[in-house]
C-alpha cells in the first residue's frame, strides 16, 4: 500500500472542499459580484487565496474593488468583489 499517495490525497481534501465552496458561491450569485465580506460571512477563511487557486486551475474571474457597507452598516472601502465569467 502506498501511504504517501493516501496522505497527499488526505491533505488535498480540505483545499478541494474550500475551492468547491467558493465556486458554488460564485455560481449561485451569477451574474452579480460576490464581495470578500460575503465570502467571510459564508465561512470562507481566505477568499483571495481561493480565488487565486481557482484562477490557476483555469477559472476566468473578474475582480473589482468597491465601497461596501458591512453587516453592522460601517462603510468599507476597497473591498474586492469577484464574478466568475467562465473557464479556460
Amino acid at each position: 500500500m502506498n501511504t504517501t499517495s493516501a496522505e497527499s490525497n488526505h491533505e488535498e481534501s480540505p483545499l478541494q472542499s474550500s475551492l468547491i465552496e467558493i465556486k458554488e458561491i460564485l455560481n449561485a450569485n451569477y451574474p452579480n459580484y460576490v464581495s470578500t465580506l460575503d465570502f467571510l460571512q459564508a465561512g470562507v477563511i481566505s477568499p483571495s487565496a481561493g480565488i487565486s487557486r481557482l484562477k490557476m486551475r483555469g477559472a476566468i474571474i473578474e475582480t473589482e474593488t468597491k465601497t461596501i457597507a458591512d453587516r453592522s452598516g460601517r462603510t468599507r472601502k476597497g473591498i474586492a468583489c469577484y464574478r466568475l465569467m467562465g473557464w479556460l
